[in-house]
């Protein structure tokens, strides 16, 4: 069945119970103007077993209900406290008065919530807008939902996040040793917030409209997050357009004028995001300002790209009068198409046109002024004084077409999983499995499909002004439509390249999405005044390219340095990741390590192993971010400090889960501290598992039933494989079994309970039957693999560019084994990164000081934070703090279940002579799966080869 069929069967049922609850909460006209006006402030509890409500339907659909329906013209403001009613009662806290703010809530517990009774004067669509202080500035967003009348009135309305502001944390750039800046960071702005609810899933643009019907309205704000926050108020907006161009013109008096006000993009007053960075822009001859020697500041770049992200800069105007907008930018990021922005003056849009004005492709900076169809600049009207710009990244015109696009990938990745449930993904070439009358549907919706794909390639088309070669991928995805409606006998041969058409259709999807602006500067201009060039010409670029070729001498790119004090005590930090990474370290050393310390930081990009620069005699004070082997391995060769031998080191380790510094740990002695941890988590596709009546698997003998039953479907199953044998791990612990001796001197891999682990573990691939290969992302995607256990961060990904299954897939805890009690053990092992401090070091106390604030809470929330404002959230950081990972940016019910797995997490220790050890459980399991040898034999043949290895290099090092 179609995902509009499922949508519009439930929205008629929510309808219903909307119009009843409407009909039974009808306005009691008996009440009193007075009453009306000042509402009694009531605490009510509701029992729970009374809240109940129908599966909401899709905003699209919500929406398709009132589009006969006039806009809203009026606002409606709703008072804090005055509430009618509260869930639970007793939590909710009154303030007569909040950082100059009169009425406010305290919402802090999960689940919380209040209920207001709302007089609208008019029905219609009204955009909803709440008024907030952050409490918690660790967190991007605070989580709530929306009900009307007691029904949440669309499944988004159930997921929506009061966006925090944030502004420069110092006004000036940092800057290194060398001169060169780097873009302060950004906090979030701790003050009044006025947020307008939008949809979370960004393929709208501007608020999201809630339908109220005349009188009476019953509106619920729960909080569903863990973060609490001071609620202010709450706002019904009207929804009707902002007035003409034509009559904006009308209500001011024109004057000449001749002024220019110049903003440098970089100088940004608020913006919506953390991750929109200033930059430094090299390349061209006139950005502003400029040098060829130094790394200075200069423009905004990429990073401004997400939906309903905004920039906000302070203009101060000189005098009364008309001016127009010049804007010099960069769009090099879709070709043949332009880029919308919404502009707002002093927090109103002037008028309707500017709420989507575009920015046409260029591969080279030059200067714009938003026009008419005529050519005629825009003009806004400016009174003396300090005014603000906001510029918001909106789809416009595409957002339809993303829309459309979501659905035909959801809808053909449907059809293909039910053509391989009949065929599976590697067909019978001798069979004919007569698709067109297996799945009767097929071929009319396989025709919709192309049909919609040629629209949607037509409208791009028409945006673009001719055809364009980014979305010729939709082109030839209709191609092989109906190339396969002609012929359907060849639709089971032609599978993969179907799949990679679709996957190559959502990747497209996403990348439209993406709307970057690249922004130099700004200029506010009487009609009468002369703009400066925006455009540099080839001898200006020649002398350029010249002098920055010889500049590039003399820099030194790999060392992040500090403006040194003779006073000072200096450590050498190794990073071998990216410089991302070394930007945000020497950045966070400068302004949180160095000043509250007074120990300098130089931070060194490096692509040599620790080992080597042991062996050289050229090691750092500390490295950071160390692969999980090195500790251990540095350690028996005296290499590295003891870290246990400092006297706060008791509190450290509580930072961390109960067994975190086991592989970091030899004989009594500790030698790194976790600055990453990561572990498994079971993922599965709710929509595949509700169409199939299948329940979450809670044990491994369920996971199997349900593999197997997908299977049946022609459905795949996944768990770590390739070079990952952490499920051995955790069918052995979570049997009672364990790696090593307590003296560690060798393995237990030959006891009964590691040979049954080693059984359970190839079962599921010699009998199960789940494949040994497979890319997760897109097979998680199309369906084909519904369930899958996995790296939790594989989240990230699936979240950053899998929209069209957004809503539709969950993380959970991994399956676990039945103990005698009843319980069910989910114990697994852990992989992560750890920092240490050298043996070599001349300030052992000074590396000790920094290797605590670097695994701290304050340290790694800020480094999460900065690296996902730089890479998005497909970078977001497996942090091993245990309060620094519950900070993190996940939605509260995927966050839950992620700190309850972490409870279960029991760390493997490491041992010289450890290679060994992943690698022949490799060659065991293999030998099994690919040869057919016993399991035992397998296991104890390799158990033997691991502990004669680790042996003889326990013998090599001294070790006994």
């Amino acid at each position: 069945m179609h995902k509009g069929w499922f949508r519009g069967t439930a929205f008629a049922i929510v309808l219903a119970v909307a119009l009843s609850t409407s009909v039974c909460a009808a306005p009691d006209t008996d009440k009193t103007t007075e009453e009306n006006a000042a509402p009694t402030v009531q605490t009510t509890l509701i029992p729970a077993e009374k809240i109940t409500e129908e599966k909401p339907v899709d905003y699209s659909n919500y929406l398709s209900a009132y589009t006969d329906l006039p806009l809203s013209t009026e606002a409606v403001s709703v008072d804090a406290r005055a509430f009618e009613t509260a869930v639970p009662a007793q939590s909710v806290e009154q303030l007569a008065e909040y950082q100059n703010r009169q009425n406010a809530l305290l919402l802090q517990d999960f689940n919380e919530s209040v209920t207001y009774r709302v007089e609208v004067p008019v029905a219609g669509l009204y955009r909803i807008a709440v008024d907030y202080y952050p409490l918690n500035k660790d967190v991007a967003s605070e989580e709530v939902a929306v009900k009307l009348n007691g029904v949440t009135p669309f499944d988004q309305a159930g997921r929506l996040y009061l966006y925090h502001d944030y502004i420069a944390e110092t006004p000036e750039p940092f800057k290194t040793a060398a001169g060169d800046e780097f873009a302060a960071r950004r906090i979030v702005y701790t003050d009044w917030t006025h947020c307008e609810l939008t949809n979370p899933d960004h393929d709208y643009d501007g608020g999201l409209l809630f339908y109220f019907d005349s009188g009476l309205n019953h509106l619920t704000l729960e909080q569903a997050g863990n973060n609490g926050f001071i609620l202010g108020g709450i706002s019904l907006l009207p929804s009707a357009p902002a007035r003409s161009y034509k009559e904006y013109l009308q209500a001011y008096t024109e004057g000449k004028n001749d002024q220019i006000i110049q903003i440098e993009a970089e100088n940004i007053a608020l913006q919506s995001d953390s991750t929109i960075s200033p930059a430094s822009e090299a390349g061209d001859p006139l950005c502003s300002p400029q040098s060829l020697k130094k790394q200075v500041i200069n423009v905004i770049d990429e990073s401004w790209c997400s939906h309903g992200q905004w920039v906000e800069w302070q203009v101060q105007a000189p005098k009364d009068g008309w001016y127009q907008l010049t804007v010099r930018y960069r769009q090099n990021a879709l070709k043949g198409l332009s880029v919308r922005r919404k502009i707002l003056i002093d927090g109103e849009i002037p008028f309707a046109e500017a709420e989507d004005i575009p920015f046409p492709y260029t591969n080279s900076w030059k200067t714009i002024t938003p026009s008419d169809a005529e050519g005629n600049a825009y003009l806004f009207h400016l009174t003396e004084g300090m005014h603000t710009l906001r510029m918001e990244n909106i789809l416009g015109d595409l957002a339809p077409i993303v829309r459309e696009i979501d659905d035909i990938v959801y809808e053909m990745n449907n059809y293909y999983r039910s053509v391989i449930m009949v065929t599976s993904t590697t067909a019978d070439k001798y069979r004919d499995y007569q698709i067109d009358k297996e799945i009767p549907d097929l071929v009319g919706n396989l025709k919709s499909c192309a049909d919609r794909l040629e629209a949607c390639n037509a409208k791009i088309s028409e945006l673009a002004g001719g055809s364009t070669a980014d979305s010729a991928i939709l082109v030839t995805a209709a191609v092989q439509l109906r190339s396969m409606i002609k012929d359907t006998e060849s639709i089971p041969f032609r599978l993969s390249s179907w799949q990679s058409n679709i996957g190559s259709i959502s990747s497209w999807a996403g990348e439209i999405r993406i709307q970057p602006l690249q922004v130099d500067y700004l200029i506010f201009a009487g009609k009468d005044a002369k703009l400066p060039n925006g455009k540099a010409n080839f001898f200006q670029k020649a002398k350029h390219t010249v002098l920055s070729f010889f500049a590039s001498f003399t820099r030194d790119y790999n060392n992040l340095g500090f403006n040194e004090d003779e006073d000072m005590v200096s450590l050498d930090i190794w990073l071998g990741t990216g410089r991302d990474q070394g930007e945000v370290l020497w950045q966070m050393t400068n302004d949180l390590f160095t000043p509250e310390h007074h120990i300098g930081v130089r931070v060194k990009l490096v692509s040599a192993t620790i080992v080597e620069a042991f062996l050289s005699g050229q090691a750092p004070d500390l490295t950071i971010q160390a692969a999980r082997d090195i500790p251990v391995n540095l350690a028996v060769r005296s290499a590295l400090l003891d870290l246990s031998s400092f006297s706060d080191f008791d509190t450290v380790r509580t930072w961390f889960t109960e067994d975190a510094l086991v592989p970091y740990s030899m004989q009594n002695a500790v030698y790194g501290l976790p600055d990453s941890q990561l572990f498994n988590m079971l993922f599965y596709r709710t929509d595949i598992f509700e169409e199939l009546g299948l329940d979450v698997p809670q044990t491994w003998d369920e996971f199997v039933n349900i593999a197997n039953q997908l299977h049946l479907h022609q459905l795949d199953v996944g768990i770590p494989i390739n070079v990952d044998v952490s499920m051995y791990y955790t069918m052995l612990m979570q049997n009672g079994g364990r790696v090593f001796t307590d003296d560690l001197s060798q393995t237990l891999l030959d006891t009964q309970v590691s040979v049954n682990a080693f059984s359970q573990w190839t079962h599921l691939f010699t009998e199960t039957g789940l494949p040994l290969s497979y890319d997760l992302f897109n097979r998680f995607r199309s369906g084909e693999m519904p369930m899958a256990i996995a790296p939790y961060n594989a989240c990230n990904q699936i979240t950053s560019a899998a929209p069209e299954i957004r809503n539709l897939w969950n993380m959970v805890e991994i399956p676990g084994t039945v103990m005698p009690d009843g319980s069910i053990n989910r114990v697994q092992s852990a992989s992560g990164t750890a920092s240490v401090i050298l043996a070599s070091t001349e300030h052992p106390d000074e590396a000790w000081e920094f290797l605590k604030w670097w695994v701290g809470e304050t340290a790694q929330i800020r480094y999460a934070q900065d690296i996902e404002s730089r890479v998005g959230t497909i970078g977001r950081v497996a942090s091993a703090n245990t309060k620094a990972l519950a900070s993190l940016g996940y939605a509260n019910s995927v966050k839950v279940a992620l700190m309850k797995q972490r409870e279960s997490v029991r760390e493997i220790p490491q041992v010289p002579g450890n290679y060994y050890l992943d690698r022949d459980l490799l060659n065991a399991f293999r030998d099994v799966v690919y040869n057919g040898r016993n399991e035992k034999e397998s296991i104890l043949d390799y158990s033997r080869r691991i502990n004669g290895e680790i042996l003889r290099k326990r013998e090599e090092l001294g070790l006994g």
